[in-house]
């Protein structure tokens, strides 16, 4: 599949044909992979090129995610390039037509989206208390017997000298944990591995992808994508009561 560069659109020439066919290029290749059930990297850079587009349209900046994969020389780079096309009228025409070329591709892959929301299912250990702003979740292959245990947080981040709120990560590496299909070994995993974790006041999210597709298919990194979805997700739901 092809890659398209955060600032593709702001690259010279600044012509709306020559990036139009930048662009269907781009799509071309993620049609072509997803027709051969390769979902992982094609939709999260298809989402990730139509969020900056829709970003950078509304606020001339790219998505907090885009901004902290980058280094502070491309983000010079970028603001460079975006101050010196601040009055382009070409550049607000082709992010626009953009956007609408990404909309009519999207409605079409809807069915590819549906299928890998069908194959994860996303379960609660300790339902009660997924209203704290931490936790674990656990990924799980079973198809291929694999499994990832991230911790979770929620914290003050720091974004373009912008402060805000931001879900933070972090795989745990040591010690490694065995797959297993069993929730409750993983919950006497931590308890055994992890200081301070009770079974009564921790609570972690296990993702399954469902036994028929492997990594080659669904990757970690999209179940990881769509994990912390749902906890941003129900963590607005648990602080729409109050």
């Amino acid at each position: 599949m092809k890659n398209l560069s955060p600032y593709w659109f702001l690259k010279d020439p600044i012509d709306t044909e020559h990036k139009y066919y930048i662009l269907m290029d781009f799509l071309q290749s993620v049609e072509k992979d997803l027709g051969e059930k390769k979902y992982s990297d094609q939709i999260q850079k298809l989402t990730r090129v139509y969020n900056d587009l829709k970003s950078f349209s509304k606020t001339q900046r790219f998505t907090d995610k885009t901004i902290k994969s980058l280094t502070q020389d491309e983000i010079d780079r970028i603001k460079e390039i975006s101050d010196l096309n601040s009055d382009n009228y070409v550049v607000e025409e082709i992010v626009d037509y953009s956007i609408i070329l990404l909309e009519e591709f999207i409605s079409k892959v809807t069915p590819y989206l549906e299928e890998i929301e069908k194959s994860l299912n996303f379960k609660i250990i300790n339902e009660k208390i997924l209203c704290k702003d931490r936790g674990y979740v656990i990924l799980r292959n079973n198809k291929d017997k694999k499994m990832k245990i991230y911790s979770w947080v929620f914290s003050i981040v720091k974004v373009d000298e912008i402060e805000q709120v931001g879900l933070l990560l972090g795989e745990l590496l040591d010690p490694l944990p065995d797959y297993t299909k069993s929730d409750k070994k993983i919950q006497d995993f931590f308890i055994k591995e992890i200081k301070n974790f009770s079974k009564h006041s921790d609570c972690f999210i296990v993702v399954d992808l469902e036994k028929s597709k492997g990594e080659n298919e669904i990757s970690f990194d999209l179940i990881k994508e769509r994990s912390i979805d749902f906890i941003i997700n129900n963590y607005k739901k648990y602080l729409s009561i109050f």
